[in-house]
């Protein structure tokens, strides 16, 4: 079934309705329930991921709808929040998620993306977009767009300017992929949004903050919920843990592919090790169990690791010259805005009632 890009994208903003019980559920009754700043990410591959994915079909008949689009998502969320009287910052993010330093553990890593990626039509529009998002997020009152040069994982931006803006501002991640989850068990105050629609209803899903007592719980409910999988009575593992399951299981979602060990045997394993203590493990502290040692390659583990853990990757980003280039102009020009929207979105324009 065909769809246009703006079907796609404005398909996919989380009704309010929804939106706001999800929100009521994750912050209700926590320390920052009452809190007047949120700052939202946009995982903007998630959104180029689904434009382009293999099992569908997409109308493209304007290429600057994909930039109207977003921003006009953007508007849809800063609306529902301003209502509750929370000032928003946006960080628009994209990525083709295929780091040469993910690569080097991992030949595979995100292959199926990267092949596409360089598909000629494929690279012009995304291009095209970004950089006309470029010229205009500046123009926005706190909108801002950032781009991978280097194509680090957008989790890994996002976890660095989580720490450089400030770690008591609550955080909105808003992606339909599973690799950012892991941000909520690293930093305080963070959530994650996925939109998802289900035969004409929204049942987009919110992970709660840290802090709240059912965390583990609905981590592993919504990991195991989006691998269609149970997880029996494992809940109680640290979600620090979520790379090293991946790693002992599969990753499709980056091209690792084919089980290690299934996910019970892998969750037994280092449930054995740390029971419910909110610490992480590497792989090399599982080899005191006999069924790794005997059947699996540790540095096949710790090779699937390296890349899933955004921990380990933002030490590499944190001492790369492109982290230092992030530039968050906020020079808020109603003018240099109207005339662009003139310009480039006449056929799709930008709300900017809602900005």
């Amino acid at each position: 079934m065909s769809s246009s890009i703006e079907d796609q994208i404005i398909g996919s903003y989380v009704k309010y309705d929804r939106l706001s019980k999800i929100t009521y559920d994750t912050y209700g009754g926590s320390s920052i329930a009452s809190a007047t700043e949120l700052n939202i990410y946009i995982d903007l591959y998630s959104i180029m991921h689904s434009i382009f994915s293999e099992s569908g079909q997409t109308i493209i008949d304007n290429y600057t709808s994909i930039t109207s689009s977003i921003i006009n998502m953007v508007g849809h969320y800063r609306a529902f929040f301003r209502k509750m009287n929370v000032r928003t910052k946006f960080f628009l993010i994209f990525s083709y998620n295929t780091c040469d330093i993910n690569r080097k553990f991992l030949a595979e890593y995100n292959e199926v993306f990267l092949k596409k990626s360089e598909i000629k039509t494929f690279r012009k529009i995304a291009d095209d977009n970004f950089n006309l998002m470029n010229i205009l997020c500046p123009y926005l009152p706190d909108i801002f767009f950032i781009k991978s040069e280097r194509n680090y994982e957008v989790s890994v931006i996002i976890s660095y300017l989580i720490d450089t803006l400030g770690s008591n501002i609550p955080n909105l991640i808003i992606s339909r992929d599973l690799y950012p989850i892991q941000l909520c068990a690293i930093h305080r105050y963070t959530s994650y949004l996925k939109p998802y629609k289900f035969r004409g209803n929204d049942e987009s899903v919110m992970l709660p903050i840290s802090e709240k007592s059912t965390f583990r719980y609905d981590f592993w409910n919504f990991f195991a919920n989006y691998r269609k999988i149970s997880i029996d009575s494992m809940y109680n593992i640290s979600p620090l843990n979520f790379p090293l399951i991946c790693a002992l299981t599969s990753f499709p979602e980056r091209n690792i592919k084919g089980s290690i060990c299934n996910i019970s045997r892998a969750m037994r394993v280092i449930s054995e090790m740390i029971d419910t203590a909110d610490i992480k493990i590497l792989p090399s502290q599982l080899y005191t169990n006999e069924y790794l040692v005997q059947n699996i390659p540790i540095n096949k583990v710790e090779a699937r690791m390296n890349t899933l853990d955004v921990s380990l990757m933002r030490s590499y980003y944190d001492n790369d010259i492109e982290c230092k280039n992030i530039k968050l102009d906020n020079l808020n020009d109603v003018s240099t805005v109207n005339n662009i929207n003139a310009k480039f979105f006449k056929d799709n324009p930008i709300n900017l009632s809602l900005l």
